[in-house]
């Protein structure tokens, strides 16, 4: 852009900008909770969720660098939201999710345009509306605006950062001394994701299996929830989970990262097989059972006292009044954590990045 009425141009569509930031701003903030409460709703997981309102510099420098003859309609990133997925199975339902609660003004998925024999990483992008169903004096203002939903994986996201970082923007800008390492990455990725998703299948296949051996071992003696002796079955997550359930189906489930957790914590005072955690439930239940009625744990939703314990907070705390080698141990871990987390904390989507798309 170049000479005095572009200029003009360029100022004014700054003030009109800068106008309208409250409107980016809220249209910015309802995108991000459309999509948390779909998400929720369908009790899909997912990395992370973010927003953010594309900023003045990034805006003019878009203006001087593309052909625009209204940026503030043309441009369809201004407001910018994303979703990071952990597999990519759920991509295709959380694509699913955004078609049904948002208006689809454009889709675009350029891995599914390459050509199997081309090599590149990239993501899933939407434009978008606020659809029919969002009405009223919260929506009217923003309902028309358009905004860009961009869609990846979680090792998709760590290649499009990287990617940025680096500044190529095409195949073109590459040098030819860096094109077979940039093909053969972009297959290390695409490979990587497959197989976290082949593991996180073959994990849910094997907690039903562990959960049909537990239950129907717990079925040849009387009382369920209770092993035989001599059925020495070797902890892990996926058998931990099965025979907690079994052991107390009238409480709440913990998480998966739970179990996960509590098998290294027990393993780390030598309980290695559901036989010796069995016993030593056993020897410490009236225990637990009695603290518990004393001491019952803290809603964090309430912060008061009266709930129950999930399945594993019980066990934590019935060990921990019998084992004092155990309740050091979990204190240890838990510094060790808080620690990390204080040392590595992680940073959110600077709201001024602007990895999102250019259209």
């Amino acid at each position: 852009m170049s000479g005095q009425a572009d200029d003009h141009d360029l100022e004014r569509w700054t003030r009109n900008f800068e106008a309208a930031q409250q409107m980016y701003t809220a249209l910015r903030d309802e995108v991000k909770f459309a999509l948390d409460k779909a998400l929720d709703d369908k009790g899909i997981k997912v990395h992370s969720t973010s927003s953010r309102v594309k900023s003045l510099e990034s805006f003019r420098e878009k203006i001087l660098r593309k052909d625009y003859a209204d940026p503030m309609t043309d441009i369809h990133d201004i407001v910018g939201a994303r979703v990071v997925c952990l597999f990519l199975d759920d991509v295709q339902r959380v694509e699913d999710i955004i078609r049904k609660n948002f208006k689809v003004i454009r889709y675009e998925n350029k891995e599914r345009d390459l050509p199997p024999e081309m090599w590149q990483y990239v993501s899933v992008h939407f434009d978008c509306m606020f659809g029919p169903t969002y009405r009223g004096q919260r929506y009217d203002w923003i309902k028309d605006q358009i905004f860009e939903v961009q869609l990846r994986t979680i090792l998709q996201d760590a290649w499009a950062n990287v990617e940025h970082y680096l500044a190529y923007k095409g195949t073109n800008s590459i040098p030819n001394e860096l094109k077979r390492d940039f093909s053969a990455l972009a297959g290390l990725f695409h490979v990587a994701d497959k197989g976290f998703q082949q593991i996180f299948n073959a994990s849910k296949e094997q907690d039903k299996l562990a959960g049909k051996k537990v239950k129907d071992l717990t079925n040849r003696v009387s009382g369920q929830g209770k092993l035989p002796v001599g059925a020495d079955v070797v902890l892990d997550r996926s058998t931990l989970k099965a025979f907690l359930e079994q052991l107390y189906p009238d409480r709440r489930r913990a998480e998966d990262v739970d179990y996960s957790e509590l098998v290294e914590e027990l393993v780390g005072v030598g309980i290695t097989t559901l036989s010796a955690l069995q016993d030593a439930l056993q020897e410490g239940k009236a225990a637990g059972e009695q603290d518990e009625l004393r001491h019952p744990p803290m809603d964090i939703e309430t912060l008061k006292p009266g709930v129950r314990y999930r399945d594993v907070g019980m066990v934590r705390n019935t060990l921990e009044l019998l084992m004092p080698h155990f309740r050091e141990l979990r204190r240890r871990r838990q510094r060790a954590e808080w620690s990390e987390e204080r040392d590595h904390g992680e940073e959110p989507w600077d709201e001024e990045d602007d990895v999102v798309s250019e259209p």
